[in-house]
């Protein structure tokens, strides 16, 4: 594994020119990555996840702030045509600043708290979120223009999307933590479990064995997506035609970990670089 420096030689400083950046704190926007390489086959992806600095779910929104620009800087010194925060808690958090900031297309990513709750028989749609995001102004207004259709019962998940990055030397912690978390929406008569976080659609199938058969999960890949090729659209940003190259995988921390996290997560032998930034 190979070190990436932020700052490069003018020669390399365009050559992720016309890809698509993606960037998480850690592994949880690979699902985001999935959804996107789904939809957009011939895109080239550049993917950043922050490890050295996750979770952001437990960070100020000062600290998110400092590290979302510092990547989205790098990722524009590159060339990318467009970026995806992939991260609920940074979106909530930075979306804005970012926005006002940078003027190429910036896609975030929203819990699904709408289709949910407009889909829901119930009326009562349970949300697995982090702390940041649960805090956040954005996202309980979200909740608040909603009120007429469902009754939103949240659970801050803390130290789920920790130990998903550690699977699955965690599982079985991981099996706890949700027998927990579940059991606090389950006597709600929910219908739906929105997941908020974009590491917990890695943990779906393990939900999907806790949770009654009747009950939907809502995650948010798809739609981000679709949101992403609508933007690039707009300024006739499509890859015309399927590229050579392969996307790239980029970690703050450590490279080996990032290579076998990857690799796991996505099912398929996957090179990470150390990123220092």
């Amino acid at each position: 594994m190979s070190t990436l420096p932020a700052t490069q030689s003018p020669q390399s400083q365009t050559e992720f020119n016309g890809s698509i950046g993606i960037f998480d704190s850690g592994v949880g926007g690979l699902s985001i990555y999935q959804g996107v390489k789904n939809l957009l086959i011939n895109e080239r992806v550049v993917y950043v996840g922050d490890m050295a600095h996750s979770p952001y779910g437990e960070k100020s929104a000062e600290f998110i702030l400092q590290r979302c620009h510092k990547i989205c800087q790098y990722l524009q010194r590159q060339g990318v045509k467009a970026i995806v925060v992939a991260c609920n808690t940074a979106t909530v958090s930075v979306i804005d600043s970012l926005r006002a900031q940078f003027s190429l297309p910036i896609i975030g990513v929203e819990p699904a708290v709408k289709p949910a709750a407009l889909h829901s028989k119930t009326g009562h749609v349970g949300v697995f979120a982090t702390r940041a995001t649960l805090a956040s102004r954005s996202f309980n207004q979200l909740m608040a223009d909603l009120t007429q259709f469902a009754c939103f019962h949240t659970v801050a998940c803390r130290g789920l999307v920790e130990a998903i990055e550690t699977m699955p030397h965690d599982d079985n912690h991981i099996q706890r933590l949700l027998n927990d978390f579940s059991a606090q929406v389950l006597s709600h008569n929910i219908d739906a479990l929105v997941l908020g976080c974009t590491h917990y659609p890695f943990i779906k199938h393990q939900l999907r064995h806790i949770l009654p058969k009747h009950i939907d999960i809502y995650d948010t890949a798809q739609a981000v997506a679709r949101q992403l090729q609508r933007r690039l659209q707009q300024v006739d940003g499509l890859a015309p035609q399927t590229h050579s190259l392969e996307d790239v995988f980029l970690t703050s921390g450590d490279a080996a970990f990032g290579e076998q996290i990857f690799s796991r997560l996505l099912n398929k032998s996957t090179k990470v670089k150390q990123l220092i930034i």
